[in-house]
């Protein structure tokens, strides 16, 4: 679980919020609904949300300004920002900010759109969290193989040469340590389970995919396959999933000119078709339409 605040001075909208969504389906915990920036920016100091969800326009202190000002108290901890605007230019959002905001919403929007939105948050949040189990147990293992090899070293002196060199107890540490699963695949078959996991993506696209259903089709854990295909592929599980459905929408837009947007969203795996524009022009630089109509 991860904890959320969510921002908004709007009464109606935040209780709304507040009451109206499930958040323990996402894996939150809504730990408080602040309704200006400024009490915002004092609950944040106490209780360190993970993701904070926040209108863009209020009268104390804004959500741009609320940003910047948790980036500037808050620097041991990276809060995810997700902002909530009626305003149409998405572009002076990002311009305006460059801070910790990682995605945004426009009003009015539907759950469908929401739940999109924050499932990838979260979901990053899981990518990063296991980037840092994964550095704590390498700083855990350096410190046990150097310990081990100095006691096999010291016995090596003190008991002749029928015992094991260095190198080999070092050898023999990672023998011992290789039924944990960091330790499991080898240069080859990390490659193999990348292309696993790729074809498996490129081939169940068009359904709701996560990280935990993509480890499970090929018997990894969700923690090891994020690290693995960061480090293989050079990009998220996520974002490669993205890449494969936009793909597709393109070939689509451009092989089939009459199917509406709304059709070609559902038919890469996304039931909003607004979201879809949305993720569509905000990756490729324009929205569906302009897309269909240049190529």
């Amino acid at each position: 679980m991860y904890t959320c605040m969510i921002v908004e001075d709007e009464e109606v909208i935040r209780e709304g919020m507040r009451f109206g969504i499930d958040w323990a389906s996402y894996r939150l915990n809504l730990a408080a609904a602040a309704s200006d920036g400024k009490e915002a920016l004092e609950l944040a100091g106490r209780i360190r949300p993970d993701i904070v969800i926040t209108d863009v326009v209020m009268k104390e202190m804004d959500g741009i300004e609320l940003a910047r000002r948790m980036q500037a108290d808050i620097k041991d901890k990276a809060i995810k920002v997700i902002m909530i605007s009626g305003h149409e230019n998405v572009d002076y959002i990002r311009s305006a900010l460059k801070l910790q905001v990682v995605d945004y919403l426009l009003k009015p929007f539907h759950e469908e759109e929401f739940a999109e939105v924050v499932r990838k948050v979260v979901g990053d949040l899981d990518e990063e969290r296991s980037r840092e189990e994964r550095l704590r147990s390498l700083e855990r293992r350096n410190e046990l193989s150097q310990a081990w090899v100095r006691d096999r070293l010291v016995e090596n002196l003190s008991a002749g040469p029928a015992k094991p060199t260095g190198l080999d107890a070092y050898a023999e540490l990672d023998d011992l340590l290789a039924g944990g699963e960091l330790a499991s695949l080898n240069g080859s078959d990390q490659r193999k389970a990348v292309r696993a996991v790729k074809a498996y993506i490129q081939s169940a696209f068009r359904e709701e995919l996560t990280l935990a259903q993509v480890a499970e089709a090929v018997h990894l854990s969700p923690n090891y396959l994020a690290n693995l295909f960061k480090k293989n592929a050079g990009s998220t599980v996520n974002d490669y999933i993205t890449q494969i459905r936009l793909a597709e929408a393109k070939r689509l837009l451009r092989e089939e000119p009459g199917l509406l947007v709304q059709h070609v969203a559902e038919r890469i795996g996304y039931k909003d078709g607004k979201y879809f524009t949305k993720l569509f022009k905000r990756e490729v630089g324009m929205n569906p339409s302009e897309f269909r109509d240049r190529a």
